[in-house]
């Protein structure tokens, strides 16, 4: 499946609009390694472009991973420390009331959810209730 998939995790600046269905295509199928440079190269083409949005959601994709997956929180924090700092200028309040890591992950996934359907954007939207659901189990 990550063959099918090369060009786009090759070339993300040309797929950007893509990049996300794939990285949850690769989680979803249990290919960390790939999803993880995935996200990496879009935390790297998002602070080129200055797209703070997306480069909050690739920092708590690649702590996601690191959380869950890898069961390394020391790595995970500072990601969302950094997510939790650019929600913060775009004052998002409920953030500083997290009190553990887990919990912050929850808070930021709804604040995400709310800022979508106040904006219309239905994808991230799904996104974001995914992720919300994923958080569940």
């Amino acid at each position: 499946m990550v063959n099918a998939y090369s060009d786009v995790l090759e070339n993300p600046v040309k797929y950007k609009d893509y990049m996300w269905y794939l990285g949850f295509l690769l989680m979803d199928t249990d290919h960390m390694n790939e999803t993880m440079k995935l996200y990496k190269k879009t935390e790297r083409i998002c602070r080129e472009l200055s797209e703070k949005n997306t480069l909050t959601f690739s920092l708590y994709k690649q702590a996601h991973i690191l959380f869950y997956t890898e069961n390394d929180p020391e790595s995970a924090l500072p990601l969302i420390e950094e997510a939790v700092n650019i929600f913060d200028n775009l004052k998002s309040p409920e953030l500083k009331e997290a009190k553990d890591l887990l919990e912050l992950i929850k808070k930021i996934e709804k604040e995400t959810a709310r800022t979508c359907r106040e904006l219309g954007n239905k994808d991230d939207l799904g996104f974001s209730l995914y992720n919300q659901a994923d958080l569940l189990f």
